[in-house]
């Protein structure tokens, strides 16, 4: 999308609950999910609890949830526990910089069989209702870039290759939500916009990485929109009818 198509987005009001908070709504993340609590506004958006860690990987995550949980419905009550991660497995710093994980599909294999395994240690707990999001794509180049790498776009190869991993992982990750019979945002369509070429036919469509700051966390427009979508799902999902 372009600023103006997301400034139109956020225009759009947010769905209006007059039920009772059953589920407290619960973000497990890596950084991303801090720059979305920075636009808590009202209502719902401050019975949100963050559980954001700045680096997170799918493993430290699921490790530390076996840990608290039981502790934390004590506390919260029920739960919806909305799962943000995967970012950080895809992709490995080196020094400053960041490079891809793996060339083929390994590191998804690997983050499918976690999210399962999240899934089957979820469901001991029946006051706990999950949903697992998508990722959306970010750009090796552009991180790279922001650091001051001296050739960003020697990682242009990479970052093909990560984008074809985090289509496939997010088509997986629908399909476990679609068997928990829940659904996420596609944040990457997001950041897709389409041009037509020099004689106005074709369409090609690219991702405008311009709404991130260094190319893996978003700006204030793009995470305004995302809060938007993510707490517009709390309410449907956290309120009885």
């Amino acid at each position: 999308m372009s600023d103006t198509k997301i400034e139109k987005q956020l225009l759009k009001p947010r769905p209006i609950s007059n039920g009772k908070l059953v589920y407290t709504p619960v973000l497990l993340a890596d950084s991303k999910g801090n720059y979305l609590r920075n636009h808590i506004k009202t209502g719902i958006d401050f019975k949100i609890q963050w559980w954001c860690k700045g680096g997170s990987r799918v493993q430290e995550s699921l490790l530390w949830l076996k840990n608290s949980l039981p502790h934390k419905l004590r506390r919260h009550g029920k739960i919806a526990l909305y799962v943000w991660l995967g970012t950080c497995d895809l992709t490995e710093k080196n020094k400053a910089y960041t490079n891809l994980r793996s060339d083929d599909f390994s590191t998804v294999d690997y983050l499918e069989r976690k999210f399962n395994e999240l899934v089957d240690f979820v469901h001991q707990f029946a006051e706990v209702k999950l949903t697992i999001l998508e990722v959306p794509v970010y750009s090796i180049v552009e991180w790279n870039k922001s650091r001051g790498h001296k050739d960003p776009d020697s990682f242009a190869d990479q970052d093909s290759r990560l984008q074809a991993q985090i289509e496939e992982l997010n088509n997986r990750i629908r399909n476990i939500n679609n068997n928990l019979n829940v659904r996420s945002p596609r944040f990457t369509f997001d950041i897709q916009r389409s041009k037509r070429n020099n004689k106005g036919r074709n369409r090609k469509t690219f991702f405008n990485f311009k709404l991130y700051k260094d190319g893996i966390h978003p700006d204030t427009l793009l995470s305004k929109l995302w809060f938007h979508q993510v707490s517009s799902l709390m309410i449907k999902d956290c309120h009885s009818q």
